[in-house]
């Protein structure tokens, strides 16, 4: 786990989208992804329901 994982989760949760996140950090959406995926493996539990409307973290 790095920093710039937890930066990006944290960014999901304020911008609401992988790409207003991706935009807010500098990062392409792929990068977004690659980081959650690697997060959610981390830990082995769903961090960010993702739909058509956006993103939103995971109830605790």
């Amino acid at each position: 786990m790095h920093l710039q994982q937890l930066r990006v989760l944290v960014a999901v949760r304020d911008h609401g989208t992988l790409t207003a996140a991706a935009e807010a950090l500098g990062y392409g959406v792929p990068t977004i992804a690659h980081h959650l995926g690697s997060l959610e493996r981390h830990f082995q539990v769903r961090l960010v329901e993702r739909d058509r409307r956006g993103a939103r973290l995971t109830d605790p």
